[in-house]
């Protein structure tokens, strides 16, 4: 997956995640090749000029104090690097990789292409393997794939997200306010394609049921 691009990826992922779409061999396969695919690292240069482009900016030094040269994320469509602002606040900064939403529009228009010409050849085949037409399902999926190049999107659904657990009635009649805590995003230093937030440290949920799992465990054996 990882020589075939961000668009394999992005597809892998959705079927692997739709088991009432597509066929059980299909999602297992995108399953085991998701497991095995890591990103290839985004050069801090690069990064670091699109910033700059984005922001309009002369260097990084204008918005931020400090910038991680290391990603703390790398994935098929974005990279993430730690920062410092220049009023000391500690950041995550989330930069879509350099012509990524061009390859996958063009990937997309293609696959598309592909599907259209396998609905049409092996009709009986694709209504025996998929829940709609080969075609459709790419449809399906090229809006949100695409949207996710969009980080003003993020950014606004963020902001939504904040005000709502703000003004929820809900949230506070069962006691939960402050329980769940989206990052403030840093206007400033926002573009369609940069995505600057507040860094909130916290535990990988991942590591949290595994301790939980090691735990319970002990316990039963005690």
């Amino acid at each position: 997956l990882d020589s075939l691009g961000a668009s394999f990826v992005k597809l892998s992922q959705v079927i692997a995640h739709s088991p009432m779409v597509a066929p059980a061999v299909l999602v297992r396969t995108c399953k085991s090749s998701l497991a095995q695919c890591s990103a290839p690292v985004v050069p801090y240069d690069e990064v670091e000029s699109l910033i700059c482009d984005q922001l309009q900016i002369e260097s990084v030094e204008e918005v931020f104090q400090s910038l991680e040269r290391a990603p703390l994320a790398s994935a098929s469509i974005a990279q993430v690097h730690g920062g410092t602002l220049r009023d000391g606040r500690r950041v995550v900064v989330k930069v879509v990789r350099p012509g990524v939403r061009e390859r996958l529009t063009v990937d997309l228009g293609v696959l598309w292409l592909l599907a259209r010409v396998a609905d049409v050849l092996m009709a009986p085949l694709i209504a025996e393997l998929l829940s709609s037409s080969a075609a459709a399902m790419v449809d399906e999926v090229r809006v949100p794939i695409l949207a996710e190049c969009d980080l003003t999107i993020e950014r606004a659904n963020m902001l939504r997200y904040r005000s709502w657990l703000r003004s929820s009635a809900a949230v506070r009649r069962a006691g939960l306010d402050g329980a769940v805590t989206v990052p403030e995003p840093v206007e400033a230093a926002c573009s369609i394609a940069v995505l600057t937030a507040e860094r909130i440290d916290g535990e990988v949920l991942s590591e949290m049921l595994e301790r939980s799992r090691s735990e319970r465990s002990r316990s039963e054996r005690s």
